[in-house]
């Protein structure tokens, strides 16, 4: 199995799960979150604690829950 019809076998089923994922959401209790990775490298002078050898010290997790009264 290549790469390509993956992508599309997992796009087709994120569009089938569409509709009752969007049902969900008439729920009071929701939940969402987020995860996010980052590298940053300096051409210079080390600079808000990017370095010249470069760093992925940047990871941030968000949860964020909310309920309808």
């Amino acid at each position: 199995m290549t790469i390509q019809k993956m992508v599309r076998g997992v796009a087709g089923l994120t569009l089938l799960l569409a509709p009752a994922l969007a049902g969900a959401q008439e729920d009071r209790l929701s939940i969402h979150g987020s995860a996010n990775l980052a590298y940053g490298k300096s051409d210079k002078l080390p600079i808000n604690g990017v370095t010249q050898d470069g760093t992925s010290d940047y990871r941030i997790i968000a949860l964020q829950f909310g309920y309808k009264i």
